[in-house]
């Protein structure tokens, strides 16, 4: 590879790293509260691998979305159903409810459950 060639690839990759942001995002489930840690504007589809009779299926689920940060709020959305929702509060939004736990710059945790 030339060095042309190694530094136009160099360019590209962080070019897409400048855009595509760190957002970051993990889901942990316990029955059907799940607490959502997000970083940045991102989102996550709650899509679920299930069993059934030994074959393994995909359920899709809703996706929720942290569009906004603020300082002691956020907007989010669950398929398309927006509010912006402040610490400590929670707003039921489509098929979830969502709860603000903790905003600490662009760190975001949400609680989630089904309505």
């Amino acid at each position: 590879m030339t060095t042309t060639r190694r530094h136009v690839t160099y360019g590209l990759f962080v070019a897409l790293l400048v855009l595509g942001g760190t957002a970051c995002t993990t889901k942990t489930c316990q029955n059907d509260v799940c607490t959502v840690s997000m970083s940045g504007e991102s989102s996550i589809d709650f899509d679920d691998t299930r069993y059934r009779n030994g074959k393994k299926y995909k359920t899709h689920g809703p996706r929720l979305a942290l569009e906004r940060i603020e300082q002691g709020a956020v907007t989010v959305s669950v398929d398309g159903q927006r509010a912006r929702v402040a610490l400590g509060q929670q707003a039921a939004l489509d098929v979830l409810v969502v709860r603000v736990l903790s905003i600490s710059g662009r760190d975001v945790k949400l609680e989630t459950r089904p309505i």
